[in-house]
């Protein structure tokens, strides 16, 4: 998670305990020798990182079954411990209503999903309630390239499996649904935010100019898509 004032930002993480004392030897191999501190009442060790001129502080300490990290790159470590002071945990219904508007909260995720769908083919394999049953809470760009996300990869899927047994009806579906993708008005919004539209665009370009006889098109496109595009999932 990012927290950022719109000039600085501190990234927070947080990992299996198990993997704490790893990644504390990590860090003080190029840091300073680590200061002894507290975060909300935590026993912490605090980094410098050990560059010129540099102001790149990372905090880790073990909370229950977590290991967290907060990093941040601030003017000066009164900065940093300033905004280190600030964190605290909460519960789940004070954490949502912290977020900022461009979240998508978990309540009103299905309404959102559904809105996202409306100018979009959907496969026969797809299942919405997937989607809407995730906890996971998403900004729009992101909980857009996961919702877009997963029809693409449901096309590309079934275009894929029909050339294989020569379905060309399957495969033209598949390409006619993608060549729509251009006019999705969810990407058409993200293409304001971000580059993932371009991607989505890019297959839907390939799988439409393969045909059913250009094999090696097809399998460059089984090899990358998923990376591409299907890492999105939950």
């Amino acid at each position: 998670m990012t927290f950022s004032n719109g000039q600085y930002q501190l990234d927070l993480n947080w990992r299996p305990a198990d993997s704490h004392e790893r990644y504390v030897a990590d860090r003080a191999t190029s840091a300073k020798p680590p200061r002894q501190v507290t975060v909300y009442g935590q026993a912490a060790v605090q980094f410098l990182y050990d560059y010129v001129g540099s102001t790149d502080f990372t905090t880790l300490w073990l909370d229950g079954s977590h290991s967290f990290e907060a990093r941040g790159v601030l003017p000066d470590r009164a900065s940093y411990e300033a905004v280190m002071a600030g964190l605290a945990p909460v519960d789940i219904d004070t954490w949502l209503k912290a977020m900022p508007e461009s979240v998508v909260k978990p309540a009103n995720r299905a309404p959102v999903i559904a809105a996202m769908l409306h100018d979009i083919p959907q496969p026969d394999s797809f299942d919405v309630a997937e989607l809407t049953a995730a906890g996971v809470v998403r900004d729009r760009y992101q909980l857009g390239a996961r919702v877009t996300g997963e029809i693409a990869c449901q096309w590309i899927e079934q275009w894929l499996d029909a050339r294989a047994v020569g379905d060309t009806a399957a495969a033209s579906a598949a390409v006619d649904a993608m060549r729509t993708a251009r006019n999705w008005s969810i990407l058409i919004e993200m293409s304001e935010s971000g580059a993932y539209h371009e991607v989505l665009w890019k297959y839907a370009d390939i799988i439409a100019s393969a045909g059913t006889a250009d094999r090696e098109v097809a399998i460059t496109v089984q090899q990358s898509y998923q990376a591409a595009l299907c890492h999105q999932r939950d």
